[in-house]
């Protein structure tokens, strides 16, 4: 039984009370709750509980997240990491080889590729329904509300706290790497004129086989719509497109015919974290290619800073 202790309430994904198959919460620390079994006043004091086997960590400050997560993988823990899980190139590096050498997992939170709609198309993508790819385009739109911080680096903001689901189902499920990335922003409609919240991005990317890539990212998405995201995901192939519905649906749109598919709803992707510490399954896919998106949002920040400038995704 994998214990696991919670750090953090910054956009926390995963529930006090939820039950996982194989692990269970032993405390908490910085997570307001009144049914949590043990509550820590310091994150260094959860560390020391050899019940917790996996910190999930999702820090005050996404920023500053690299420390907590060299200080768990060096009190042998197991990490997964509210996304991003860092913003830096070189935290990658580092974190990427010392899970590796203390021989403990790492994470990122952020599996919306393995749920529904997104879990079918990868398969499909292989069969070759479409053939091969030549674009990709993806709808990423959230509600403006008054918590959204201004100061981006509490939650990386609209590209690295959004853009990486987007970033994610291009690399994750067409299997291509972005090899270069642009991106240009606007604060059009942040009520606060003198904040740094970005509203709207536009990213243009290569990919590995030479196809092209788009999003649109923003936080326009209104109350009346009625659903809390307004997202969409077309990839089109030489012989065909797949297009995401509502309603878990994905339409497949060939030459020949045209097919609507209804996805399952897929197991939580946390089970799946568990499964695999507890060597039940392997990892979907390995370290780094899972954050190879981690790299792209934040070559696209980089980007967006130097007024849309081309660059190349290590």
């Amino acid at each position: 039984m994998i214990g696991i202790g919670l750090f953090g309430h910054n956009g926390h994904q995963l529930s006090i009370d939820s039950l996982w198959d194989g692990a269970t919460i032993v405390a908490v620390c910085d997570v307001p709750s009144q049914v949590s079994p043990k509550q820590y006043g310091t994150f260094d004091e959860l560390l020391e509980d050899s019940h917790i086997h996996l910190v999930a960590i999702c820090a005050p400050r996404r920023d500053q997240q690299v420390h907590y997560i060299r200080r768990a993988l060096l009190a042998g823990k197991h990490v997964i990491a509210e996304k991003p899980c860092l913003m830096l190139h070189d935290d990658i590096y580092e974190v990427v080889a010392l899970a590796q050498r203390v021989g403990r997992h790492f994470f990122e939170m952020s599996g919306s590729v393995d749920e529904a709609p997104y879990a079918l198309i990868a398969p499909l993508i292989t069969q070759g329904l479409i053939g091969e790819i030549g674009q990709v385009c993806v709808r990423k739109s959230y509600p403006y509300a008054d918590w959204r911080p201004q100061d981006e680096g509490v939650d990386g903001g609209l590209v690295m706290q959004c853009g990486i689901h987007a970033l994610r189902m291009i690399a994750h499920i067409t299997g291509l790497r972005v090899v270069a990335i642009s991106a240009v922003e606007t604060k059009i409609g942040n009520p606060d004129l003198s904040g740094e919240l970005i509203m709207a991005v536009s990213i243009s990317a290569r990919l590995s086989n030479g196809a092209v890539a788009s999003v649109a990212a923003n936080y326009y998405n209104p109350r009346a719509h009625g659903r809390w995201a307004d997202d969409e995901l077309r990839i089109y192939g030489r012989d065909g497109m797949i297009v995401t519905g509502q309603h878990n649906e994905v339409h497949v749109i060939t030459h020949e015919s045209r097919t609507t598919l209804q996805c399952p709803v897929q197991p939580h992707p946390f089970q799946h974290v568990i499964d695999v510490i507890n060597q039940k399954s392997l990892r979907t896919r390995d370290i780094v290619w899972d954050l190879h998106p981690t790299h792209a949002v934040i070559a696209a920040k980089d980007s967006a800073r130097h007024d849309g400038m081309w660059i190349n995704i290590p």
